[in-house]
């Protein structure tokens, strides 16, 4: 079930050009949230919580970025791409953001039933599409889970939050180790249960060489198929298709998180439908209500 609040801003600030991160109070609103799922905002100006405008009159999904349970606050990163996030970002610390959500089918976790997907998990970005795989390595984390992941973006200036995801490795968590059998190509036990802080693999690529590896982030996933046994991905179309195509290659299943422009952001209107495989036709999922999380095998990708 989905909330809608009014939620007092904590934070907002610019974290690189034409990129921002904002914090709001929602505790409420933590406590149902999923990786994968997002919140619909109203984007349009607010004083003490009430209007002045309706323009823009439609709501602007963004996805949930990370959770704080301690603090019960929400973070969201995004990119200003039009009139509703230019406004968005003129928002203040004490403004009050009209939120609805969580909304949304988010990523489903490896269970420990199945010990092969609790290892050799690759999470893979694309841009601003690390915005809501950080919520899910964080809940990976959480579940004694270690991923691999995997970051591409147009330059330097396009890596978000590297830093802070390698610093979630360093997290106490306070369980009790036990190793499971195999290991990872860098000698680390594979599936460990760990009690204190851990260094994350985290890959990098560029397409001008700015930083890390100079080309696709997927050249930098095919080297490391061995490895894998499950795939997260989130960003542009073009490089989950790619991910998908070669992933299938390899039997190894993908979920995706689709982007389509919304209006309601509750499955009424049809206006973010995108085309799915299903019993040897094609169908119409909605990306707000069925998704934004699919199995990469069911969608069906533009050639």
């Amino acid at each position: 079930m989905s909330l809608l609040i009014n939620a007092e801003i904590v934070k907002h600030q610019q974290v690189a050009t034409g990129y921002w991160l904002l914090e709001f109070l929602a505790p409420k609103l933590v406590a149902k949230a999923k990786p994968g799922q997002f919140v619909h905002l109203n984007c349009a100006v607010e004083h003490t919580g009430t209007c002045l405008t309706s323009d823009p009159f439609l709501r602007r999904p963004v996805s949930i970025h990370r959770v704080d349970s301690e603090r019960g606050t929400v973070s969201l990163l995004y990119k200003v791409v039009g009139r509703g996030t230019m406004l968005l970002s003129t928002k203040q610390a004490g403004d009050l953001l009209d939120v609805m959500g969580p909304l949304g089918q988010g990523f489903t976790l490896p269970t420990t039933d199945d010990r092969r997907l609790t290892t050799g998990i690759a999470v893979v970005a694309g841009g601003i599409g690390i915005a809501p795989l950080y919520f899910l390595v964080q809940r990976l984390l959480d579940d004694q889970i270690m991923p691999v992941i995997y970051i591409g973006a147009h330059s330097a200036a396009d890596l978000l939050v590297v830093a802070e995801i390698k610093a979630l490795g360093q997290k106490e968590r306070g369980h009790t180790t036990t190793p499971s059998p195999g290991t990872h190509p860098k000698g680390r036990v594979r599936g460990t249960r760990w009690n204190g802080p851990i260094n994350l693999d985290v890959y990098l690529a560029t397409d001008d060489g700015s930083a890390g590896d100079h080309g696709l982030v997927t050249a930098l996933l095919t080297a490391h198929w061995d490895n894998i046994n499950l795939i997260y991905t989130c960003g542009p179309k073009p490089m989950m298709r790619a991910v998908a195509l070669l992933a299938k290659e390899k039997n190894i299943p993908v979920q995706v998180s689709l982007e389509e422009r919304m209006a309601c952001g509750v499955g009424a209107c049809l206006a973010c439908v995108c085309q799915i495989k299903a019993e040897n036709k094609t169908t119409y999922k909605r990306v707000c209500a069925d998704g934004p999380v699919f199995n990469a095998e069911d969608v069906v990708w533009e050639s």
